[in-house]
């Protein structure tokens, strides 16, 4: 186990309409002190090879609930896709498909 796998335990991934979105994101969790460190930060490719203003992020935390993000998502408007789309997995086991039941 690495020091960084000690320290961010939990595998957690979501897709962002725009990067920046990622950005304020992230900034709001270390706002709020809760660790996360960045594992992969991948531009949306759409079918046909065409690059999208989105990205997909995968990230380990010290958090162990969803929940805890979805508050932090509560408090940076206009990050909606993120909020649909955290989920505690590796971004290889996320659909990335917004949740309607999250608003």
């Amino acid at each position: 186990m690495t020091d960084m796998d000690q320290l961010y335990p939990n595998t957690f991934s979501f897709r962002a309409e725009f990067r920046g979105d990622a950005y304020r994101f992230f900034a709001e969790l270390e706002y709020k002190g809760l660790g996360a460190e960045i594992t992969q930060f991948n531009l949306e490719v759409l079918e046909g090879g065409y690059v999208a203003p989105g990205v997909l992020v995968e990230f380990k935390s010290n958090a162990e609930k969803v929940e805890d993000f979805l508050a932090v998502t509560e408090q940076v408007p206009g990050i909606h896709v993120v909020r649909q789309t955290v989920r505690r997995c590796p971004l290889s086991e996320n659909s990335l498909e917004r949740n309607p039941d999250v608003f």
